[in-house]
């Protein structure tokens, strides 16, 4: 094995998603919005251990992300 094996590999990598990695540079849309929701809802989940019903966790989920008012 070369010392340019993990190169090859990298290179590889890029290769096989260019598009997606490149399109930022086309259209300057990044998913930095999407990773905070789900940050947030991740967060959400992790206090609503014992949480039984899930209509009531998907309410949290739409209270706290800003689309139900709060109490």
């Amino acid at each position: 094995m070369s010392n340019l094996e993990p190169l090859k590999n990298f290179v590889e990598m890029i290769d096989s998603h260019y598009d997606n990695v490149f399109s930022y540079f086309d259209y300057r849309i990044n998913n930095g919005f999407l990773e905070g929701l789900n940050n947030k809802i991740k967060t959400i989940k992790e206090v609503a251990y014992g949480y039984k019903d899930k209509e009531y966790f998907r309410l949290k989920i739409l209270q706290l992300c800003g689309d139900l008012p709060r109490p």
